[in-house]
This record gives structure tokens, C-alpha cells and sequence, in this order.
């Protein structure tokens, strides 16, 4: 991934453009896309500042479990991923149930659940 443009660029760029340079001219003095300067424009509006959003992995919920809690689910409900996602809250889709499943050496035969 490109790396971001510094803040102090970002002020430079910003100063130079409100001391009445136009965008144009401001990106081929600075070897920016005008893109980027609208870009900064438009984060200015949306937050207030022109500093880059952070990158990296998403902040999402990640959703642990007991294994052995949920071996016992499986030793009762069997193949049952749709109600195992409820009774569990619906904190796991039924892909990371099956992926919890594999984990444990639970898995499918042709006919039916065996362990």
C-alpha cells in the first residue's frame, strides 16, 4: 500500500491554495493528482482537519468462544449450525461455526454428523 502524504505537505499544500494558487497549479508544484487535493477538500468538510485516517485491520467485533463451551454445544446440537448461531447470540456466522467444528476434529460424513 502508498504510504500518505505527510501532514506538513498537506498544510503546505492547503496554505498555498487559500493564498490564492489554484489547484492546478498547486499540483504541478507539488506533483500531486488534483483528485488527492479534492480528496483533502472534501475530509476538511467531512472532519475539520486534513489529517490522513488510519489504516490497518478493520476494528470489527472479534467474536471469541470457550472451546470446550462450545464442544459441548456440538455434543448436543450435532450439525445444527443455524441454531448453534442463536443459541450462541448470534456472535458467530455459521461459517466460523463450521470453522470452530474443524477445529474441534468434528466433522461431516455423508449421512450424518460423526466425530
Amino acid at each position: 500500500m502508498a504510504r500518505r502524504y505527510s501532514y506538513d505537505l498537506r498544510m503546505k499544500i492547503f496554505k498555498a491554495v487559500d493564498d490564492g494558487l489554484s489547484i492546478v497549479k498547486a499540483c504541478k508544484i507539488f506533483n500531486i493528482s488534483r483528485n488527492t487535493i479534492y480528496r483533502w477538500k472534501h475530509l476538511k468538510c467531512e472532519t475539520g482537519d486534513i489529517k490522513a485516517k488510519p489504516y490497518g485491520p478493520a476494528k470489527g467485533y472479534n467474536a471469541k468462544i470457550d472451546l470446550k463451551e462450545f464442544e459441548e454445544l456440538i455434543i448436543n446440537h450435532h450439525d445444527k449450525a443455524k441454531e448453534l448461531s442463536i443459541i450462541l447470540g448470534n456472535r458467530l456466522q455459521r461459517t466460523r461455526i463450521n470453522y470452530y467444528r474443524k477445529l474441534l476434529g468434528y466433522t461431516y460424513k455423508k449421512n450424518s454428523f460423526s466425530f
